[in-house]
């Protein structure tokens, strides 16, 4: 089953396709951190409109894209930092991505964690080194350590989305198997 996670953001966007726990394709798009606002926005809409994910085997059956998260200004700096508009311009780029997701996977389920759902409480580094010891493919985590620093981070959480995506899918599968076999036992006992 593929998954495709997406880590947004206005100026690094990156799309990580995953099957169980092989990464299977990933992409980003760089817009050059000159263009602010929403200039960086529409150029990173249009770097992602040029995408066509032909060489995968099937659509994704879930796509996974990170909502952004708006935090009580008296608990962090964050919005200090990058400013409400900041946060909002990654919330369209995010929207630019659920767009092209329902235009080239109709049929994919589409969900909106936030960081703290599909990541927990864990640091940043703490989910990348889980997630390169969830692959299987010893020449892809080479390929993605070997990635330059700037470019590593947002893809690292798109396969991270990606993976935890595609583990809650079969987690819901596997529980809708138990409360089946559960009500067929009860069913069974109580004709018996």
């Amino acid at each position: 089953m593929l998954t495709l996670g997406c880590d947004p953001d206005t100026h690094k966007l990156a799309i990580a396709v995953t099957d169980g726990s092989s990464l299977v394709a990933f992409w980003q798009a760089y817009v050059h951190p000159d263009l602010k606002e929403e200039d960086a926005v529409v150029a990173t809409a249009r770097e992602l409109s040029k995408l066509r994910m032909r060489d995968l085997p099937s659509a994704p059956s879930i796509v996974a894209i990170e909502q952004m998260r708006v935090y009580d200004q008296s608990t962090t700096n964050r919005l200090k930092v990058h400013g409400l508009n900041g946060l909002i311009r990654v919330a369209s780029t995010g929207g630019a991505v659920v767009a092209w997701s329902a235009e080239h996977f109709p049929n994919s389920i589409i969900v909106m964690p936030t960081a703290p759902e599909w990541k927990g409480q864990q640091s940043k580094m703490a989910n990348h080194a889980q997630t390169l010891r969830t692959l299987v493919d010893n020449k892809i985590k080479t390929a993605l350590l070997d990635l330059p620093d700037a470019r590593r981070g947002h893809l690292m959480d798109a396969v991270g989305i990606a993976l935890w995506a595609s583990s809650r899918q079969q987690q819901r599968r596997s529980d809708k198997n138990d409360l089946r076999t559960a009500a067929r036992k009860r069913a069974k006992k109580a004709k018996g």
